[in-house]
């Protein structure tokens, strides 16, 4: 290797073994940044990207707020008196008086504003904002973009992720690494079916209630689930195959600004852009997903022959399957700029919410923001609100915690960039290696999804060359992993990952100095799961007030069809609180374990 740019991994490889002689398996806790030099070749062609991302901009400090239970404490009070109620409408500016509906957070919270502007007129005669903190330690940016049915149900689908086996392996993987860190790391390394599963026990013991109020609970419905009727799971895929539709809803009604299906999700029934590819010899996914669909629903797939593997460029040597889903697809990386470039509404930044009060009349919240030394604050009034405001975040009412119980889990999420020389003798192998890169690619707790391609580049990186070569670029975001209850990955995770990467990749059968890679930014990817493992809606104020939350690893294949049964909820208006029924392409799903109406 003669790039004075790339490692292909090594750098990272060394971190994380060190990580490991020196700390055993404690988890990784800062953030990975690659070189400078590197650094700044990735924002000279992926310039927008960068910036979007905030990739290599971002450390530890952007997070803190996650380990502070008061920082993103949101309180809500019901019962307010009617001088209260006045003294808060004294606060609030005129400006800030008619707001139809509020949006806050997330994307769940944002595409639910341009359900709401659809349903109401195309927003001519309402007004609506959304109002939004920063994207800097923003969950679904560390998210694999992808739209997959396959894996829209409760993690334990998968046997490596059922709670009696997540408690052997950590137990057996903390023995090992005591035995010998030489051995362990090697067995990282080496192992296809390495299971890239860690249990936080002191975070356990710090709070011993999520034992019944989530892991139980877990427990419970994987046994009614797998070995009942598993009717919760076929609601969970209803759910999530809803998102295409609602995509066709908002390209159809912002047509006129020239939105297109491929802004927002990329899906290729003909040419198939989602696969399942497996690694370990003792792992049959064909056989896995045929019981997946006997029992939970219809996910089709089709099976790949030796010629189409090839056709893609893997490598038979360590490709056992694999399995090709038409339904699948990737979201677009850059979606929700292309969703803020058509809205109607109000789009805001920089503030965060800390009260809300509620009653008859209607919703008041109070809103911070800080851009410097400088701190403000500010109220405002709507008649809906809706929210979705990540894993950190802390809700009481009427000073009680009332949501489903939510923990962190985390996982490892990486910027991947892959330089491989395309002309000459090269060009064949290059080309089928870019429209490799061009898939989503799935396998157990691993995921690999494309974020932007640029074909013939004309580079100086390999010092042995007297002139610049062509080169394809290929940038990947690749995560992996579960590490619970935590926001943090593990060194074991990401050394496994990286051996995946280049299996699945082919990278070490390229010639020597055709192809260079290496990880741009690395970091855990926290999200909140709940007992169910599922979504969660809760319902105030006689369905006023929305809270999205516990959305797990699914966020990014279910955010369409959130946003639609969040305004069915905000749009209900059912006063006795008791029942909630779903409509339009959302009314043969049973929501009841889902939604909670208060």
């Amino acid at each position: 290797m003669s790039s004075p740019l790339f490692s292909n991994f090594s750098r990272l490889r060394r971190v994380m073994r060190k990580e490991i002689y020196e700390n055993g398996l404690a988890e990784y806790k800062n953030i990975y940044v690659c070189n400078s030099p590197l650094l700044g070749f990735m924002n000279n062609h992926f310039p927008k990207y960068m910036e979007h991302r905030h990739i290599g901009n971002i450390n530890t400090d952007h997070f803190k707020h996650w380990d502070d239970k008061e920082a993103n404490l949101i309180n809500i009070k019901s019962s307010v008196s009617k001088n209260e109620w006045n003294e808060l409408n004294k606060l609030i500016k005129d400006n800030d008086k008619t707001y139809d509906f509020v949006s806050i957070g997330g994307p769940s919270a944002f595409l639910s504003n341009h359900e709401y502007i659809m349903n109401n007129n195309g927003g001519n005669k309402i007004r609506s904002s959304h109002f939004f903190l920063s994207r800097h330690d923003s969950n679904y940016d560390g998210s694999a973009y992808y739209y997959h049915e396959r894996d829209a149900f409760p993690v334990y689908i998968n046997k490596v992720n059922r709670g009696q086996f997540c408690v052997f392996i950590d137990l057996f993987k903390r023995f090992y690494c005591l035995l010998s860190k030489e051995k362990f790391i090697n067995y990282c390394q080496t192992n296809e079916g390495f299971v890239k599963i860690n249990i936080n026990w002191l975070n356990i013991f710090k709070k011993p209630s999520i034992i019944y109020t989530i892991l139980y609970k877990n427990f419970y419905l994987m046994i009614k689930n797998l070995y009942s009727n598993g009717k919760d799971l076929n609601n969970c895929l209803l759910h999530a195959q809803q998102t295409p539709n609602v995509v066709k809803k908002f390209v159809n009604y912002y047509k006129d600004k020239n939105l297109k299906f491929d802004d927002l999700l990329i899906l290729n029934k003909e040419n198939i852009k989602a696969v399942y590819v497996n690694i370990d010899e003792n792992y049959d996914c064909n056989k896995h997903f045929k019981w997946m669909n006997k029992k939970f629903g219809n996910i089709p797939f089709i099976n790949f022959n030796k010629n189409e593997m090839i056709k893609y460029g893997f490598n038979l040597k360590y490709i056992k399957e694999i399995i090709g889903f038409p339904n699948d697809g990737c979201i677009n990386p850059h979606f929700l700029s292309n969703l803020i470039n058509v809205f109607q509404g109000e789009y805001k930044e920089n503030w965060m919410i800390k009260n809300i009060w509620y009653n008859d009349d209607g919703v008041i919240c109070k809103l911070e923001s800080k851009l410097g030394d400088n701190k403000e604050s500010k109220y405002i009034k709507t008649r809906k609100l809706s929210l979705s405001l990540g894993p950190s975040a802390n809700y009481k009412l009427d000073n009680k915690s009332f949501l489903n119980d939510y923990m962190f889990a985390s996982g490892s999420t990486s910027v991947v960039l892959f330089a491989i020389k395309c002309n000459g003798k090269y060009k064949e192998n290059a080309d089928k290696f870019i429209n490799k890169c061009s898939l989503f690619i799935d396998s157990v707790n691993q995921h690999w999804t494309p974020i932007e391609i640029k074909k013939d580049i004309k580079l100086d990186l390999d010092s042995n060359d007297k002139e610049d070569e062509l080169y394809h670029l290929a940038v990947l975001q690749m995560t992996g992993g579960g590490n619970f209850p935590s926001r943090h990955t593990s060194p074991d995770v990401v050394l496994n990952l990286l051996t995946n990467c280049e299996k699945i990749f082919g990278l070490n059968s390229f010639e020597e100095n055709s192809i260079y890679y290496d990880i741009i930014q690395l970091r855990g990817c926290g999200r909140g799961v709940t007992g169910n493992n599922t979504i969660n809606f809760a319902s105030l104020n006689k369905n006023n007030i929305c809270i999205t939350y516990g959305l797990g690893g699914i966020g990014m294949t279910t955010m369409f069809a959130n946003a639609m049964l969040i305004n069915q909820i905000l749009e209900n208006n059912n006063n006795n609180h008791i029942e909630f029924k779903s409509k339009g392409i959302l009314n043969h799903i049973d929501y009841k374990s889902m939604v909670q109406i208060l």
